[in-house]
């Protein structure tokens, strides 16, 4: 199996890639991998905008590619968004007695 490396990549970036076997007699028909996406660099801000007893938001921005995001709450639970958003409000918090 032969493999490829494609360095310097940028990230949230799409690419397309095709490749033909060759020998003496020619080349092969293409195989063709359309719209690779790179993944997204990390958010490089994020910031707390507002805090209640029963919600927090915070603000974030959005690298290039993002679809969505993967919030983690107190390194236990995961909130998705499936949209690109910059601010998210937080109101599953739980109250420790």
């Amino acid at each position: 199996m032969l493999a490829y490396v494609d360095n310097g990549l940028q990230p949230g970036t799409s690419y397309n890639y095709d490749a033909a076997a060759i020998n003496k007699t020619g080349q092969g028909n293409k195989a063709v991998l359309s719209n690779v996406w790179t993944l997204p660099q990390a958010s490089n801000y994020i910031r707390q905008v507002n805090t209640t007893t029963e919600s927090g938001t915070i603000n974030f921005n959005v690298p290039r590619g993002t679809k969505g995001f993967r919030i983690l709450v107190d390194e236990q639970r995961t909130l998705e968004t499936s949209s690109v958003l910059s601010e998210y409000t937080i109101t599953e918090f739980v109250h420790l007695d």
